[in-house]
């Protein structure tokens, strides 16, 4: 048994740090370099706010952003736990099924998400529970 949650405890850590790398921390790093380091004067007529972000909204920002990290980790290790077990399929040979699938199975992925994104937001501004969702 202690084995099963090492296994997991790594799957975890490293589904963690592969989120953190190469979904925040490279894109993040390069939009900081170009926008606030390199090129800070140059796209300064583009923002959307004549001021800058306080250093304690920044370092809210990334806790807020790590922890959107640990979710997704958390489950993105589940699904591979499912997928090991078999109890959920993914397919790694996009030639096991018509090249049309590819494609349609992208989009309505997206939209899944989307429309999942959109209820729970919607959701996170009902009057009941707004104050418990959006503190600052």
């Amino acid at each position: 048994m202690f084995m099963f949650w090492l296994e997991m405890f790594v799957e975890f850590i490293s589904f963690y740090l592969l989120i953190l790398l190469f979904g925040y921390l490279l894109p993040a790093g390069q939009f900081y370099y170009v926008y606030h380091v390199r090129d800070r004067e140059k796209y300064a007529d583009r923002r959307i706010q004549a001021r800058l972000p306080a250093p304690e909204s920044i370092r809210r920002e990334v806790r807020l952003s790590l922890v959107t990290i640990l979710i997704f980790a958390l489950l993105s290790t589940v699904v591979f736990q499912f997928y090991k077990d078999g109890e959920t399929a993914l397919y790694w040979n996009v030639f096991e099924y018509p090249l049309w699938y590819l494609p349609v199975s992208f989009v309505l992925c997206l939209v899944i998400h989307d429309t999942y994104f959109y209820w729970t937001h919607r959701l996170m501004h009902w009057r009941p529970i707004f104050k418990y969702c959006h503190q600052g």
